[in-house]
């Protein structure tokens, strides 16, 4: 027998929602009319079979939401964050989730048409049998996420826009992408093998480790898939213009990407007189050793906005919060550094000069950071290895 509580009309679920935070929650088949609400979190909340059309959430902090024969049509869930979510059997055309950081989330034969992504982050995602015909994913970024649909022989994302987009090992084996839009966009150990590419562009676009393998294709993007070698100043021209509170980001993931080695491949030969291609001369370092080289070497101006701490690396964002893009796992484990703010008081001690944690029976875990800035998922950060 389940231990969530219940409850089954718009009612309870309108103050629910307006209290800011909704745990342990089992939500039956009621219908909320188009609402504003504002910073609520949920956590292990169920919906099945709930109406949420036109319902507007900011500040949405999401972890272990399970959403099952859910219409929510137009649900405008700008900046949410999402972590180990399901959406399954449910309607979510014209999703408006811009700007949304999505992680560990599963979407399961869920149309997703017409739906906004823009400048969204998706790590670990994975979409089944849902159609993201028209899909805006402009300037996204996109790490270990999948795209599949039995049904139809691949993932269907005709008319997807992706322009400026960075796709970092993503499975698109098998899609559709029927005049679909890579125009600008950086992609690293993609696979596009055996998907539908007729009337796709990808002007201006960097390809890195791309696999097509037999993709349909122009010959023209057959040649530039093929000659797919890319350096940090084409991934940096690329992204040139991004927003700066995501460029950072975008950056340091791309470049993590090429150094975790499936794309070593796809390095160009040494150049003639300019020495080295950046990326191919320092492919054999870890991506922490990397960054701090790069920084060394006045690489991309965008780097200057990672931290390096020990064997972890940190983004900024203009407001100060911080992300890890490093995992914890290591060989030999280094705790991460407190995050930084920006222009710290010159009296605080630098990390490395900072007094060692009292000894407890069994260490706190740190606290969290609040929506709906940082990360609210246990202070985890983004990681990309």
């Amino acid at each position: 027998m389940s231990d969530l509580q219940r409850i089954d009309n718009a009612r309870d679920l309108r103050h629910a929602l307006q209290s800011g935070r909704v745990d342990r929650l089992q939500v039956g088949p009621c219908q909320l009319s188009p609402s504003d609400f504002r910073n609520v979190r949920l956590n292990h909340v169920r919906m099945l079979g709930t109406k949420l059309t036109g319902v507007e959430i900011l500040g949405l902090v999401a972890e272990r939401w399970h959403a099952r024969g859910v219409e929510m049509m137009g649900t405008r869930f700008e900046g949410g964050r999402f972590k180990a979510c399901d959406v399954s059997n449910s309607l979510a055309q014209a999703l408006q989730w811009p700007r949304s950081v999505l992680r560990a989330c599963r979407f399961t034969e869920t149309p997703l048409t017409n739906s906004n992504f823009s400048r969204a982050v998706l790590s670990d995602c994975h979409f089944t049998t849902c159609d993201l015909n028209h899909t805006n994913l402009t300037e996204s970024l996109l790490l270990g996420c999948s795209f599949s649909d039995p049904r139809q022989g691949g993932a269907v994302l005709d008319n997807a826009n992706l322009t400026g987009a960075v796709l970092c090992n993503v499975n698109l084996r098998h899609a559709n992408l029927l005049r679909a839009s890579f125009s600008g966009a950086v992609l690293v150990n993609v696979d596009l093998s055996d998907a539908n590419l007729t009337g796709a562009s990808f002007d201006g676009a960097v390809l890195i480790g791309v696999k097509a393998d037999r993709a349909e294709m122009t010959r023209e993007l057959s040649s530039k898939v093929q000659g797919g070698h890319g350096s940090l100043d084409d991934i940096a021209a690329a992204l040139k213009g991004h927003d700066p509170d995501h460029l950072g980001m975008m950056m340091a993931a791309a470049v993590a990407a090429i150094a975790k080695g499936g794309a070593q491949s796809a390095a160009p030969p040494p150049r003639q007189a300019g020495g080295g291609d950046p990326v191919a001369g320092l492919l054999n370092l870890d991506f922490t050793s990397l960054i701090r080289e790069l920084q060394g070497k006045g690489g991309p101006a965008e780097l200057g906005r990672l931290r390096v701490d020990g064997t972890h690396v940190y983004a900024r964002g203009v407001d100060g919060t911080e992300v890890r893009l490093t995992a914890a796992e290591r060989s030999q484990p280094v705790q991460a550094a407190p995050m930084a703010v920006p222009d710290p008081d010159p009296a605080i001690a630098p990390p490395s000069q900072r007094e060692p944690a009292r000894s407890s029976p069994s260490p706190a875990p740190a606290a969290p950071m609040p929506a709906p800035h940082g990360d609210p998922f246990d202070g985890g950060g983004l990681e990309i290895d």
